[in-house]
């Protein structure tokens, strides 16, 4: 296991060195992160759905950037800087008139135009939900020939007091734009999608004019949280009902695909904790979905193209996963492919003390943890926060993944700030014009009962600290750098994982026993 720690002393960023799978790429905002703060006084900031562009920009919406509930959508530069040709300073605030707002899916069309979608709430009646989509040009302004000034927003079942949501967008060939996500009924949310026309307006020919709702079981709430678009037309729709999974093929007229398991969805058992899940979809049109489960596990399951368990992977199809004996796990927000057949989860783990940490598996084909990545397919990140939880990530083309969410220090409050990180998944390799390495000290033995001998110290280091803090951040013990090799007594420490941290050298995992 290893815990990345950004303390105050945190490596110096612009060091270009080799990297392996599962370290911070330096040269993305301060040392691999970014801390932003919103405008409001308390920050309560919320990064979550991001895209990335062709160029390697950064687009990012937002919740609680400002006062008032509005689409906030931020722009960064490759290297985690704002980027002040976006918007006003490298943000846009989209407003709907009668309604306040929260975003919930960020798409980027071919044409480099920008799709947001989520909840809006009338003023008059802040009970009610309804879908709200904004399209932007490339520059943040509105594109005006969108919906109504660049806005649009609709229903999936007109009916009194509306609850619906947006989760999903996806984007034809054609330019006609899906949204799935989930309506209520006044008994129990159902799956729900719609599709609209490039200019904003509904497709009233795709399913029940414009619309398509399944109801799973009464009582079971489900929603649209995954969307594949195959290349025949037909739409595969993912998410959860209930504790369960169910998934529902369309074709493309936005009817059921009656081939598809003789009724055009079907629901797989999982009996995980909470009514959400996430999923991805590989290439053949198989699926993983994922999420917790009552012994506090990640629980993992893939099914082939056919709706039958994928016994290559995991036992019988399925994973239970902790990060360690004792951690809890309490969210699993988003997996990724990536083109080696590697599956990326990005999840959120409560360490000892309720310290929320956002957590990273890799795991094979067949769901064994890849060591290649951070040592045992397994990483930890805690920005020194007792809360640093994600909402997404993404893979970028050069293999680095990129995470978003936000931190605090009282999980309980309203106080957070959003927060990126960006983490090298492949080993990079020096270039033949690279002849710097950071020097980087040993420690053996190593897991250690007593006493640690730390080696290969650079006489620049002498008299800076020995720094040695535990995996919430906390510094336990520190010692003066006297000569080139070190011995560090940690008999008093408790039984655990702790990182020893010297000026701006790589930190280095020490298990003591």
């Amino acid at each position: 296991m290893k815990l990345k720690l950004f303390l105050a002393s945190a490596l110096v960023a612009g060091l270009m060195n080799a990297q392996t799978a599962g370290d911070y790429d330096t040269s993305f905002g301060t040392n691999g992160k970014i801390i932003e703060t919103g405008a409001t006084n308390p920050s309560k900031l919320i990064f979550s759905k991001m895209a990335l562009q062709p160029d390697g920009k950064i687009l990012v919406i937002a919740r609680g950037a400002i006062s008032g509930a509005q689409f906030n959508i931020f722009r960064y530069l490759p290297n985690g800087t704002k980027d002040t040709s976006f918007g006003t300073n490298g943000s846009v605030n989209i407003t709907f008139g009668a309604y306040t707002a929260s975003p919930s899916e960020i798409v980027l069309q071919e044409d480099g135009k920008i799709l947001i979608g989520g909840a809006v709430y009338p003023l008059i009646n802040s009970q009610e939900r309804h879908c709200g989509i904004v399209r932007l040009n490339a520059d943040g302004t509105p594109d005006t020939s969108f919906g109504d000034m660049g806005r649009t927003t609709f229903l999936f079942e007109s009916r009194s007091e509306p609850i619906d949501e947006i989760n999903r967008i996806v984007v034809q060939p054609d330019g006609k734009i899906i949204t799935g996500g989930g309506s209520y009924d006044g008994t129990t949310n159902r799956f729900a999608v719609a599709r609209l026309n490039a200019n904003g307006s509904i497709d009233t020919g795709f399913g029940n004019n414009g619309k398509q709702i399944k109801l799973f079981t009464v009582g079971s709430p489900s929603s649209v949280h995954n969307m594949k678009l195959l290349s025949n037309g037909n739409i595969l729709l993912a998410g959860n009902v209930g504790n369960n999974f169910g998934l529902v093929k369309l074709l493309p007229n936005g009817t059921f695909d009656t081939t598809f398991n003789t009724t055009g969805f079907k629901t797989f058992t999982s009996n995980l904790t909470g009514n959400y899940s996430t999923s991805t979809f590989f290439p053949d049109n198989s699926i993983m979905f994922a999420g917790v489960n009552s012994a506090g596990q990640n629980r993992f399951y893939k099914f082939n193209a056919d709706l039958q368990p994928d016994t290559t992977f995991g036992t019988a199809g399925n994973l239970s996963l902790n990060y360690s004996g004792s951690t809890q796990e309490s969210n699993v927000s988003k997996l990724l492919l990536d083109n080696d057949g590697r599956i990326f989860a990005v999840a959120s783990t409560y360490f000892p003390g309720s310290v929320l940490v956002t957590t990273v598996f890799c795991l094979t084909s067949t769901g064994s943890l890849d060591n290649s990545f951070s040592g045992d397919g397994k990483l930890a990140i805690n920005h020194g926060y007792s809360t640093t939880s994600p909402s997404t990530g993404i893979l970028q083309a050069d293999h680095k993944l990129l995470i978003s969410g936000y931190v605090s220090n009282d999980q309980f409050t309203s106080v957070r700030d959003g927060f990126f990180t960006r983490i090298h998944t492949q080993m990079s390799v020096l270039g033949t014009g690279d002849t710097k390495k950071k020097a980087e000290f040993a420690v053996y033995p190593n897991p250690a009962k007593d006493v640690v001998t730390i080696n290969r110290l650079d006489k620049t280091l002498l008299n800076q600290n020995i720094e040695v803090v535990d995996v919430t951040g906390k510094l336990v013990m520190k010692q003066a750098v006297q000569n080139e090799n070190e011995r560090l007594n940690i008999a008093h420490l408790n039984t655990g994982v702790y990182y020893i941290k010297i000026g701006n050298q790589v930190s280095k995992k020490v298990i003591k026993k």
